[in-house]
């Protein structure tokens, strides 16, 4: 694998990282169709905190102790204090009335942060090797569920790369459905 700081001596290498996924398979000739789902999280303290991390399924956020959501609005890393505030709102139905007015959230919140979560036009991540390279293989593409899903992927594809041989399970996820 060739590196900015030179050769790197590797028996396979994963290409596994999110909205970047596609453009190091574009230097493969493989780019993928990726989309970007922005996704926001934040530091609060919170008396008592969660102990473990909750999903607000309805409301489509998430707490751990930090909340996050997800906005289709391009591949952009713009942050919307809005959608800050939204998750905020939620997150109230579930943890009570931690602030009182949303002006407050300005002087609660820390560390702020959106990125780019991966999503496929069919919505399944790609784990599969990388046509025409033995031993290039990629994982991408997990939307909302890359941080749920990465142990799995991590070990199914670990099977991949060790044995050469395609574990069924990972049938679904192989590149070449998106060439249909």
């Amino acid at each position: 694998m060739r590196t900015d700081l030179g050769e790197l001596p590797c028996q396979a290498v994963v290409i596994a990282a999110g909205m970047r996924s596609s453009g190091l398979l574009g230097a493969l000739g493989h780019p993928l169709p990726l989309q970007a789902g922005k996704g926001y999280s934040f530091s609060v303290d919170l008396d008592p905190a969660p102990r473990h991390t909750l999903y607000f399924g309805e409301r489509r956020a998430v707490a751990s102790p930090i909340g996050g959501t997800m906005e289709l609005s391009g591949n952009n890393n713009r942050l919307d204090w809005r959608c800050v505030v939204a998750v905020a709102l939620a997150s109230r139905h579930y943890l009570g009335r931690w602030f009182d007015d949303p002006d407050d959230l300005v002087g609660l919140i820390r560390d702020p942060w959106v990125g780019g979560r991966p999503f496929l036009p069919d919505g399944l991540p790609v784990i599969d090797r990388v046509s025409g390279h033995a031993n290039a293989f990629v994982a991408t593409g997990h939307g909302m569920l890359g941080v749920t899903l990465g142990p799995v992927t991590g070990r199914r594809l670990t099977e991949y790369v060790c044995t050469g041989r395609r574990p069924e399970v990972l049938e679904p996820f192989r590149f070449d459905r998106l060439r249909q």
